[in-house]
């Protein structure tokens, strides 16, 4: 049977949340080899056999093992002239000059970022998917990482074509 609850829910890596939109809440264990299955249990102990009219659901078991560096290994497949970005960081960081900062690792190491020629603009160029460093990445990407993340940045071959036209 369809209830009248709206449902929230947020999968964590040692707990369920459930929200209801009335302020009833329950807590559950999170089931690693099934998420779902904590989400089921927690709309049982909140709504019995009814059925949310709205679940709405989100996590932080990826989050999480993002920042804890429990995930698979990563590549990181970018633009040429663009792997060390994730490196250099943010201008607005804290300590901007200050050399003796100590800044976290990298979250992709320098060896398993690959740097592709890529084509900017709407012509075709067989040349453009040549492979940059290949041999430099070779033994690191053998070694195995388990997934591969794509940036692939918009940046235009003049920088004169980035700034707005004069009127």
């Amino acid at each position: 049977m369809t209830g009248e609850a709206r449902v929230a829910s947020d999968t964590g890596g040692t707990f369920t949340d459930l929200v209801t939109d009335d302020g009833r809440i329950t807590k559950v264990p999170s089931t690693r080899h099934d998420p779902g299955e904590a989400v089921r249990a927690g709309l049982t102990d909140l709504l019995g056999a009814a059925v949310p009219a709205v679940l709405a659901h989100g996590t932080t078991v990826a989050t999480n093992a993002l920042l804890e560096r429990t995930g698979a290994t990563v590549a990181l497949l970018t633009t040429a002239g663009f792997a060390d970005l994730i490196e250099i960081a943010r201008q607005d960081r804290p300590s901007l000059y200050d050399q003796s900062v100590v800044r976290p690792e990298p979250l992709v190491p320098r060896a398993l970022r690959l740097e592709v020629v890529e084509r900017l603009d709407a012509v075709v160029d067989e040349a453009a998917a040549e492979q940059v460093g290949e041999e430099d990445n070779e033994s690191e990407i053998a070694a195995g990482p388990i997934s591969i993340a794509v940036d692939l940045s918009d940046v235009p071959d003049d920088a004169s074509a980035a700034a707005p036209a004069a009127s």
